[in-house]
Parts: structure tokens; C-alpha cells; sequence
């Protein structure tokens, strides 16, 4: 079939209608449109907000405890030397190919950070 002979379209799909319906569509029109679509009943906000504190009570009651890591990332701010090398040592063992690579880049980062006054921190004990 050459190029230049036009076809015919194929049929669509009857659900593709709403996406037909909304092509060119203004901007203002589709939030509208959206936010109907959206919409909560007063019992689907009521269910969500029991849930919801449902949730945070048993979070309070169960008290729970940093891990050994989040503790010791917590008590490195990102705007302290060593939590910017935290920080910039994460996003570069993500992209790092093998674990011999990765020691390296350890040993090396970790060397310019001022770690002593941190020994004595509450995640070490």
C-alpha cells in the first residue's frame, strides 16, 4: 500500500468516549470535570477520618522506636558537613556497579567527615 493513499480510521473503542469527550477541552472545564469525578460523600469523609485516627492512636500507643539506622541519619543535620556527605554518599552507592567500588567509595567519603563527637551518640549504645 503506498503512503500517499489515504485510509480509512479505525473505529474506537466505545471506552475511549470519555477521553474523545475531554480532547481540546479547557483547562478550567477539566478541573471542574475532575474534581466532581473526585468527590467525597459525607460518610466517605467521615470513614476517612476514623481511619485516619485509627491509625494515628495506635501509632501514639505503640511507640515506636528509630531503628539503629534513621536514628544515626537523625542526628546528622543536611546542613552539617557530614550530613551533606550522608546525603551525597547515598546518591552515589545507588549508582555504584559492584561492592569493590563501593568499599572504596566508603573508605574515601567517609574519610573527610567529622565523625568523633558523634561516638557517644544515643544510636551507638
Amino acid at each position: 500500500m503506498p503512503f500517499s493513499t489515504p485510509s480509512k480510521a479505525p473505529a474506537r473503542a466505545p471506552e475511549f468516549d470519555p477521553l474523545a469527550g475531554a480532547y481540546l477541552q479547557s483547562e478550567p472545564d477539566s478541573v471542574q470535570r475532575a474534581l466532581q469525578t473526585a468527590a467525597l460523600s459525607r460518610v466517605d469523609r467521615a470513614a476517612i477520618a476514623e481511619r485516619a485516627s485509627d491509625l494515628i492512636r495506635h501509632i501514639r500507643k505503640t511507640g515506636r522506636r528509630l531503628s539503629t539506622i534513621d536514628a544515626f541519619l537523625q542526628s546528622f543535620s543536611l546542613s552539617s558537613k557530614q550530613g551533606l556527605l550522608l546525603m551525597r554518599l547515598a546518591e552515589s552507592l545507588i549508582r555504584t556497579p559492584d561492592t569493590a567500588t563501593a568499599a572504596l567509595l566508603l573508605r574515601d567519603k567517609l574519610a573527610a567527615g567529622q565523625w568523633l563527637k558523634h561516638l557517644t551518640a544515643p544510636h551507638l549504645m
